[in-house]
């Protein structure tokens, strides 16, 4: 019966093209059961891509942010503009001679960028024209300009280096915000901080001025307005002790000029009083002459005249007396003004001095 039916599938023939279509059938089904989500799959594939491409794309871009800058002046000057990892992600020049400094280290395959912020300062401070600006009377300035949380650090950094360097080198700091006006006036943050300092004492500097100028010369500029402005106040100090003094002693003497005064008004007032009583008294006389008769007419006359003058001398006096009063109250009142003139000026003498001592240190 088995040889029957083998025999009767034998005579089944079937061509080549319907064996490939159905090979092809299989082999779908088969890659489907294997992949029940192809379109998933690819789909998920491609955004796993485009994170992986995003993530490498803002990485880098956070790398390459600068966050804080380093300036190194002399007479060549150059910024280093460094990332969050306090390494270098670009260096300029802000002068000729920081050029002709970038472009030897770069020939040197010494290139700053990616360098740490210290191997870079290193490698600045060994190059050969840097070294020809380091002579004894000539000072290196580096600058840095950061954050609160990142200065200190970076400080620390610097001043180790500048340890290192051995030459008349110092570090300073200054605000992140003047760094793109200092950019936008060709210079580094360093130069740039010190034309400041410069043109509070000097209004007619300008940026292209301190552009041209070395470091030693922008501080030695400032330093001769520091020291003319100490000396400055020192002599208007010693000016204004003596016209103090004088002060007080003027406001002294009208004070004594004033008690004599209002001790000459008490005095004249007995004398207007003793005046005024001798007027009525020769005004009793001549009433009584009156009574005596005509024939003393005359005399009564004459007597009432003088009665008449001697009052009019009376209010004269005590005209004089009541002016004279008044002149007393307005030197009392001068002298109060004086003496708190000199209390001014003796307060305004201490705050210089505390300001200058300030100042000083």
């Amino acid at each position: 019966m088995a040889n029957k039916i083998k025999n009767a599938f034998d005579s089944v023939k079937a061509d080549s093209s319907l064996k490939e279509s159905t090979m092809q059938y299989l082999a779908k089904q088969r890659a489907r059961r294997c992949h029940p989500f192809p379109a998933v799959r690819r789909t998920l594939a491609a955004v796993c891509a485009m994170l992986i491409l995003a993530a490498g794309i803002g990485g880098y871009s956070w790398v390459q942010t600068p966050v804080s800058y380093l300036s190194i002046d002399v007479n060549p000057s150059i910024e280093l503009a460094l990332n969050s990892f306090d390494r270098v992600v670009s260096a300029a020049a802000y002068n000729e001679q920081g050029e002709s400094l970038l472009k030897e280290l770069s020939l040197k395959e010494l290139s700053l960028k990616g360098k740490k912020y210290t191997e870079a300062i290193d490698a600045v401070a060994d190059s050969s024209i840097l070294k020809e600006y380091l002579t004894p009377g000539e000072e290196l300035v580096i600058t840095v300009a950061a954050d609160s949380s990142r200065k200190e650090k970076l400080l620390s950094g610097v001043q180790d280096c500048s340890g290192h360097i051995g030459h008349n080198c110092r570090s300073v700091s200054a605000e992140p915000d003047i760094v793109s006006d200092a950019h936008e006036n060709g210079l580094s943050v360093g130069k740039y901080q010190a034309y400041l300092v410069l043109s509070q004492y000097d209004e007619t500097v300008t940026v292209h001025d301190c552009r041209d100028m070395s470091m030693t010369e922008i501080h030695g500029r400032i330093l001769e307005h520091e020291h003319g402005h100490e000396n400055s106040h020192e002599k208007t100090d010693s000016q204004t002790e003596p016209e103090t003094e004088n002060t007080h002693h003027n406001s002294q003497e009208t004070e004594q000029e004033t008690q004599n005064t209002h001790h000459n008004s008490q005095s004249e007032e007995p004398e207007t009083e003793n005046t005024h009583h001798n007027s009525q008294t020769k005004e009793q006389k001549t009433e009584n002459m009156q009574q005596n008769g005509q024939a003393e007419e005359p005399e009564t006359e004459n007597m009432q005249q003088n009665s008449r003058t001697e009052e009019e001398k009376t209010e004269n006096m005590r005209q004089n007396s009541r002016e004279t009063e008044e002149k007393t109250e307005n030197m009392q009142q001068n002298s109060q003004e004086t003496e708190q003139e000199t209390e001014g000026t003796k307060r305004g003498n201490s705050a210089k001095k505390q300001h200058h001592g300030q100042h000083h240190e």
